[in-house]
């Protein structure tokens, strides 16, 4: 499965917060629950490195998610 949504406006994740961290972090939470194959790829930004706006750190939190499912599966 590719993964490839998110708010990817950062003004307008700044502006609306709420509706970033719904469709980044619960819309990512939602995907890996469904997901059932052998193969996960995410999509991710260079902001979430280090984050500095509300669009980065769902981001962040987005990878994490993505990663401690990956660690639980092995």
């Amino acid at each position: 499965m590719i993964h490839l949504a998110a708010m990817k406006r950062v003004d307008l994740s700044e502006a609306e917060s709420h509706e970033a961290a719904s469709i980044n972090v619960i819309g990512t939470m939602n995907v890996l629950d469904a997901f059932h194959g052998d193969t996960f790829i995410s999509m991710s930004t260079d902001k979430a490195v280090e984050p500095c706006n509300c669009y980065g750190a769902t981001k962040l939190v987005a990878e994490k998610l993505v990663m401690e499912r990956a660690k639980k599966r092995h």
